[in-house]
């Protein structure tokens, strides 16, 4: 058992095995529809393998190991997943979809590297959505009023959002190295308390200076 997983010994849910499964159907049925409201999305069915080499698997990091196979059929060596960034916007032009409109899925794949724990698994089941935008409305005001949409769907707001701006996203930035992500977030949190701004700064130090 990984050793970042923790189970307490006197744990017991609440709910039977049937009735997580129908709590997860319905949470699941619920949000998606407030989500596609709320952000003008139309759900569509997202691929698990895709053709490898094909450039549409994200390669995330650069480091993690696929899971690959070939496929006797047709004589194809294929991978499954590791994320639908690539994917997304090649379904959006494909699709032809115009600037307020977007696509959302609910997300399946397999991270063999992943590291494990409470709230992390290889086994990936996430909402993941994409929609096209004018290019004057990629600043953080926009990117704030999709955050309020997307709390409005949940019922709940979070205790804390972390909202992270592509590298190169200005003109003047592209094709040069800037600041790490990671020092930006150090700098974006410092005012939080002493150890909200611990927890990051070690989770920071796990993911390195990408």
């Amino acid at each position: 058992m990984s050793r970042t997983l923790y189970i307490s010994e006197d744990y017991k849910s609440s709910l039977t095995l049937r009735e997580t499964q129908h709590a997860i159907k319905y949470i699941k049925d619920v949000f998606q529809q407030a989500l596609s409201f709320a952000l003008t999305l139309d759900r569509v069915t997202a691929p698990v393998i895709v053709r490898k080499n094909s450039g549409i698997n994200d390669d995330l990091n650069g480091v993690e190991r696929k899971v690959d196979f070939s496929i006797k059929e047709i004589d194809v060596d294929a991978e499954v997943v590791q994320s639908l960034a690539k994917w997304k916007r090649m379904a959006l032009h494909r699709y032809s979809y115009n600037a307020g409109e977007g696509i959302y899925t609910d997300m399946n794949a397999i991270r063999r590297d992943d590291d494990v724990d409470n709230i992390h698994s290889i086994f990936v089941d996430q909402w993941d959505w994409e929609k096209v935008i004018n290019k004057e409305d990629r600043n953080i005001e926009f990117l704030k009023e999709a955050v309020k949409d997307i709390v409005k769907a949940q019922k709940r707001a979070p205790k804390k959002i972390f909202i992270e701006m592509a590298r190169g996203a200005n003109e003047e930035q592209k094709n040069k190295r800037t600041t790490s992500r990671t020092d930006q977030l150090r700098k974006a949190y410092k005012f939080i308390s002493d150890y909200d701004s611990k927890q990051l700064s070690t989770e920071l130090d796990k993911l390195g200076d990408d």
